[in-house]
């Protein structure tokens, strides 16, 4: 069972989202638009969470909606909730009503629903809920105190993973078990010299000075794998050996993630071999998984999660929030979703791309052009973006904006090379297919008026002409440059840099400061 689609509305600053849900999923938006709340309104229906806060509500006159659209059910589950689903689908719906306490705290009621054949009927069905049919859901936070995480308690990942590794049959525990029960027995005799019947007999002589026929013993439970566990601190080692907890928090974090993911693994080989069950999905949400971490560390993350929703066996979606280039990868538009609120009224959006934008030799062109090329993802986090043919504008363009009094950190531009002329239709397409769906990013285009390939298509591309800009009749002839053959970008970007804003022909001012 994996989620296909989600409808989410009156919960905290979304009023009404409607999204479809990837294996990996990736929300991109700008701090306050309201990505974590979409995290938090898939565990509440997922959980037993309780509405329990006035704020939660965008109106509390009105019930928040969560309902999800689950697909790809195993024959298990479509056995187990047969009379609940809508062809192979399974439609789940919780609502939480705003009511207060007698005392006028906050309070809500929650109901739940499935829906079949487009009616909704209210069910308490405790098959569908006892654990063993809705994915399992693991969030991990932001921030997360690492010496509570790995404690060996059922609320953490770390204290779920050692219980199932001690219950699996996967490891020879009977040495171990020899050891404990040698301990046991020894624990538990019952002779004069047993170290506990001695004690107690030392205590119980004093306690008789002070209260006549009081006796004393000691009694001990048989300690179990369990027990020991319990008392584990972890270590780690990279050329110093310290105690977890005291290592740098991308080391912790990267801990948390490991534990996390391979549980999410020993669980489904466990619910695989009890009873004929079958595996189910399991989705984990993390917010900012890029948190302490340097960017080759993220990179190698991303990698991680894609991995391990190819594996098809183990049917796990993953879900998560970012605000780095490196969490995301242009070439994979299908997992993004770019988080909106263009206002309070309008609250949260997702505008995504589900259907194929290339075919054939665009496809691959498009795919070398992104590869390994983190830079070309900021154009999902600016204001404005600026499409170039190669390095020699990227370079060159910072330094006449500068000079010009734009600064393009501050207006959130990203000038983004696109390695040729021909290329950049391939980044416009994207962008335009974005825009279809909710008018999201404004972009420029500068390129050379040389008589290569692209031209034509760029301008059939463009959403708004006025918005490109062709160098006459190429870029450093504009300019006046001296010509270079080697180190051409660091050439024209040196020579760009000894000119000031009266060098600059008129257009060109004209068109930075009208635009930027």
């Amino acid at each position: 069972m994996k989620i296909k689609s989600l409808i989410i509305k009156n919960f905290r600053s979304i009023v009404d989202c409607h999204f479809d849900f990837n294996d990996l999923f990736v929300l991109v938006g700008e701090n306050n638009n309201g990505k974590s709340n979409i995290i938090d309104a898939i565990e509440m229906l997922l959980s037993k969470n309780k509405v329990n806060n006035v704020f939660d509500f965008y109106n509390k006159e009105n019930p928040i909606i969560i309902e999800i659209n689950f697909c790809d059910l195993t024959q298990f589950e479509k056995d187990k909730i047969s009379e609940y689903l809508d062809g192979d689908k399974f439609i789940l719906r919780k609502e939480f009503l705003y009511k207060e306490k007698e005392n006028g705290d906050p309070d809500s009621e929650s109901k739940m629903y499935y829906i079949k054949g487009g009616e909704t009927s209210s069910t308490k069905a405790p098959n569908i809920f006892a654990g063993e049919i809705l994915p399992e859901f693991y969030k991990v936070p932001a921030v997360r105190d690492i010496k509570e995480e790995v404690k060996f308690i059922s609320t953490t990942y770390f204290g779920k993973f050692l219980d199932l590794l001690f219950e699996s049959d996967d490891y020879d525990f009977s040495n171990l078990d020899d050891l404990l029960e040698k301990i046991s027995i020894e624990l538990k005799r019952t002779d004069d010299d047993a170290p506990l019947i001695k004690g107690a007999k030392e205590i119980e002589e004093i306690m008789c000075e002070q209260f006549r026929n009081c006796s004393l013993n000691f009694k001990i439970d048989t300690p179990g794998r369990k027990d020991l566990i319990s008392q584990i601190e972890i270590f780690s080692n990279d050329g110093c050996e310290t105690p977890l907890s005291s290592k740098g928090q991308g080391v912790q974090r990267a801990f948390i993630f490991s534990i996390l993911l391979l549980y999410a693994q020993k669980l489904n080989n466990k619910l695989k071999d009890k009873d004929g069950k079958d595996k189910k999905d399991i989705i984990i949400a993390i917010d900012e998984p890029e948190i302490y971490l340097h960017p080759q560390q993220q990179r190698i993350i991303y990698n991680l999660f894609k991995k391990l929703i190819g594996i098809e066996d183990e049917q796990i979606q993953i879900i998560y929030t970012t605000h780095s280039s490196f969490m995301i990868n242009i070439e994979d538009y299908k997992y993004l979703g770019l988080v909106t609120k263009n206002s309070v009224a309008e609250g949260t959006k997702i505008t995504q791309i589900n259907e194929d934008i290339f075919s054939g030799g665009d496809k691959e062109e498009f795919k070398t052009s992104c590869h390994f090329d983190p830079e070309r993802n900021e154009m999902f986090f600016a204001d404005k973006i600026i499409f170039c043919e190669g390095d020699t504008e990227k370079y060159s363009l910072p330094l006449i904006f500068d000079k010009l009094g734009i600064n393009l950190i501050d207006k959130k531009i990203s000038i983004i090379e696109c390695g040729s002329k021909s290329s950049i239709p391939l980044f416009l397409k994207i962008l335009n297919k974005f825009n279809e769906k909710a008018k999201k990013f404004k972009y420029y285009v500068f390129y050379d008026n040389d008589g290569g390939s692209g031209s034509q298509e760029i301008d059939v591309l463009m959403d708004d002409i006025k918005h490109r800009f062709i160098f006459i009749d190429d870029f450093e002839q504009y300019f006046s440059l001296t010509p270079s053959r080697k180190n051409k970008p660091y050439n024209f970007r040196k020579q760009i840099l000894l000119k000031n804003k009266d060098d600059f022909p008129s257009d060109i001012k004209n068109f930075i400061v009208d635009n930027f």
